[in-house]
Formats: C-alpha cells, structure tokens, sequence
C-alpha cells in the first residue's frame, strides 16, 4: 500500500490545482476530499483526459483555433470547474473503499469485478491513509510467492502460456498527437503503442502524457503535431517495455515494477504480437484464486 504523505485536492479546488498536483508528485490519481476530509472518489489524468476531449468538441474548437478561440476553451476547461465535477468523469474510477484489515484477495476482488485500478484505504472514521494500486498488487504477489508454491509455480510460467497474445492497439507516429488521446478514448485503454511507417513499435503514448500541456492553452495547439514531434518536444523520448513469449510472468512483473510502467509489449521475431498490463495479471490472478 502506498502510505506515504497523501496527495489530495478538496472537491471545491479548480481543475489545475488537480493537474499541478498530479504532475509534480508523480501520481497517476488523487482522491477527492470533502469538507471533513473523507474521500468522495479518486480524480486522474484519464478523467481529465476525457473531460479535455469532451470539452473541446462540445465547443467544437479543434486545438489549433485562434489565441481568443483557445482561451475561450481554457476557461471552459480551467476557471470554473472544480476537481469534483471532473472525479470520475471518464466512468472509470467508482467509488469504493477499504479498511487496514481488508484481506489482500477482497481487495482483488473489488479491482477485478468492479473495473477499479486503485483502491483508497480509510480508517474507521473515514480518513484516508492510503492507497492500493494495481503495481500494489502485483509487489504482493511476489511476496506471497515465496511462501505458497501455486502462485510461485504460475509466476514461473511462460508469458506464451497465457492470453496475452492479442491485437495490440497502436497509432503512426506521423498522426497528430489529438488523434493518440482521442484512441485512448475510443478504446477505453490508458495507453496505445507507437509505430513507424514499417510498422515496428517506437513508443507508448499514454493519458499521461497531456501533463505536460497542464492548464496552458497556449500549449493546446501543441497537441496538432505529428506524435513524434509531440513526444519529442516535451519528453525527448519515449520508453518503451518489451518482452519475449520465452520470459516468464515474473519477468514481466519485475519489469513493470522497476520501470513502474503499466504497458509491457511483446514481440516476438521483432513482431508485435501482444502486450501485458497490470489489469491482465490481476484478472490472471483472480481467476487462479477462483480455483
């Protein structure tokens, strides 16, 4: 559980305190407090994401407007809305909460059949004290694997021995960066991989990666440019996790905790042939403990 200090926003704040605080902490969420501090739900960049996107095409400004056009957007967007109007905005995060001595496998339960990626941890008076990500869970099941040789056995196994084999969504690196997050949407996914004019994968795209536009909207224009013009002006590059048929599930965990990433792409003969997130080891695992 991640229980260092809490980043949080009060429900009341504008959207760009959420944003700043997003951006400059590192975390993918933040939790939404009332007036006593008690969590109504959890406000991240894919909410905001939808909700720019939503924005724009209800004003049916396009991101590459004049300068008066896009400060209209940026006021639609930024002045009055508040960090509770966008909670939840992308249908993704619902409300659900956990005490200190919820078991470990009810809170898998509630990931996997309530589609929740984080779980916030409150006390009895409400207070939230922590969070349990989807990476949480997946540091456990290492643990856990020294002590209980079924799970030690299946972390053991190849990823070919699991569906992980799929269409991998991906986008040309020469589309407008607009057209990646507007897939991510479409897709009801968090991130889209990357790809040349041949076809191999170069990079990931992810709800992130509007961060760096922040509440500027003299930066939403930005968002017209070619994915690799987008990804080099503001990050320089892009990493990118792969992995082979051959390597084992452990592997693969290892990897998306060192990196703390949640998309690891597997190729194999220099072909995408699938990609793994923490969303399918967790439906993995759950149905293992379904047994």
């Amino acid at each position: 559980m991640n229980n260092h200090e809490i980043i949080s926003v009060h429900k009341e704040e504008k959207l760009p305190v959420a944003f700043e605080k997003l951006t400059q902490s590192y975390v993918q969420s933040v939790p939404v407090l009332d007036g006593e501090k008690k969590p109504l739900g959890l406000l991240d960049f894919i909410d905001i994401l939808y909700f720019v996107l939503s924005t724009a095409e209800q004003a049916n400004v396009p991101f590459d407007q004049t300068e008066s056009e896009m400060e209209l957007l940026r006021r639609e967007l930024f002045c009055n809305v508040t960090c509770e109007d966008v909670m939840n905005f992308s249908r993704r995060n619902p409300k659900t909460e956990v005490t200190g001595d919820t078991h470990i496998i009810t809170c898998l339960e509630f990931m996997v059949e309530r589609n929740i990626h984080r779980l916030p941890v409150i006390r009895p008076d409400y207070k939230i004290i922590g969070i349990i990500s989807q990476l949480d869970i997946l540091h456990w099941m290492l643990l856990a694997a020294k002590d209980c040789d079924p799970l030690a056995k299946l972390l053991d196994k190849k990823i070919d021995s699991f569906p992980f084999r799929k269409e991998v969504i991906t986008i040309s690196c020469i589309e407008k960066a607009k057209e990646a997050f507007y897939r991510i949407r479409e897709s009801k996914v968090s991130a889209i991989g990357v790809v040349n004019n041949s076809g191999q994968l170069v990079g990931n795209i992810s709800s992130i990666d509007l961060k760096p536009i922040g509440s500027n909207s003299n930066l939403f224009k930005l968002l017209t440019l070619p994915l690799t013009d987008y990804i080099s002006w503001f990050m320089g590059s892009t990493t990118v996790l792969t992995t082979s048929p051959n390597d084992s599930l452990k592997q693969v965990i290892e990897l998306m905790l060192l990196q703390k990433m949640h998309r690891v792409y597997i190729k194999e003969n220099d072909k995408l042939v699938g990609v793994v997130s923490p969303v399918d080891i967790i439906h993995l695992l759950y149905k293992e403990t379904q047994k």
